[in-house]
């Protein structure tokens, strides 16, 4: 299967270069305010919390519920950065829509889709093999920020294309 990529905003492809530039940007912004926001331990109480009313086994909801969070936002970050640019793709939009801050059921779906199954795909990863990279990094003093910054990059990556190949099958089109 062969997937039309586009550069001209507005064409019947299936996506264009305008989209992949807002999509990258809202997801260079996720993982910057994300990663601030872990590192300067803001999140720390959260977890100290659910540990305190659950367990160990709690930061397994707080961090899908943080997931919820971050992909809301970064589907809206997208939306609105893709009309801006005039990146939204005829699929989306309409005809000559290309600045239309708009969306719509199966894109949502779609989205929530592809975001949710690399979410959970990574989780498991994580639990399984990732956890004793985490921790091996961290007593080797080498930079364990870096690796977590190269996982937030692959998975945002790999979200993108399973977006674009759901919006379609949802849309019909």
């Amino acid at each position: 299967m062969t997937q039309e990529i586009n550069t001209a905003a507005g064409s019947r492809a299936i996506t264009n270069g305008l989209e992949i530039l807002a999509y990258a940007i809202a997801q260079l912004i996720k993982i910057a305010v994300s990663t601030t926001i872990a590192y300067m331990g803001w999140l720390t109480p959260l977890y100290l919390l659910a540990r305190g009313v659950a367990g160990p086994i709690s930061a397994i909801p707080v961090a899908i519920a943080l997931n919820i969070v971050w992909g809301t936002l970064t589907l809206a970050v997208f939306i609105v950065l893709r009309g801006l640019v005039g990146g939204a793709p005829v699929i989306v939009g309409g005809p000559s829509r290309e600045r239309a801050i708009t969306s719509s059921g199966p894109e949502i779906g779609a989205f929530a889709l592809a975001y949710g199954i690399v979410v959970t795909v990574l989780l498991v990863v994580n639990a399984v093999f990732l956890t004793t990279i985490y921790a091996d990094l961290y007593r080797s003093g080498l930079a364990q920020l870096a690796f977590g910054l190269a996982i937030s990059a692959i998975s945002a990556t790999i979200v993108f294309p399973l977006f674009i190949g759901l919006r379609r099958a949802f849309s019909g089109r």
